[in-house]
């Protein structure tokens, strides 16, 4: 697993902490949120640092409660993380399991997949934007 720095503001925090619902977008504000919560405990604070943290199924989800990301490669540790998230409160612990809503997510994926492929499309994904 990669390690990511971060710097979560106090802004953030608070806001994250007043929250009904929190949805992350992407996986990375997933891996600071849930890294945060596990090592500094609740209510977040302003803080900095940097998190390796793998969450794959079963992951209990302290902080995040929705998910916005890009599509992942099979087999990859973020697609882990995803999984993990489809998996919840259904059971299952994989993107392939038996649930409707995540055979469902794993289908979109592999259709979006196989369509770029045919078309020979250059999928661009800005959501690193440090080369670390």
């Amino acid at each position: 697993m990669h390690t990511e720095h971060f710097f979560l503001p106090e802004a953030a925090a608070r806001a994250v902490n007043n929250a009904r619902r929190v949805i992350a977008v992407g996986t990375t504000s997933v891996r600071v949120l849930e890294h945060v919560a596990t090592a500094e405990g609740l209510p977040l604070r302003e803080c900095s640092g940097s998190t390796n943290i793998f969450i794959y199924p079963p992951y209990n989800y302290k902080v995040v409660d929705a998910l916005i990301t890009n599509f992942h490669l099979p087999q990859s540790t973020l697609l882990m993380l995803v999984s993990a998230f489809a998996g919840r409160g259904a059971g299952h612990e994989s993107l392939s399991g038996s649930h409707p809503g995540t055979v469902q997510i794993f289908l979109l994926w592999r259709l979006h997949v196989d369509f770029v492929r045919s078309r020979r499309f250059f999928q661009v994904s800005f959501g690193k934007s440090a080369d670390g």
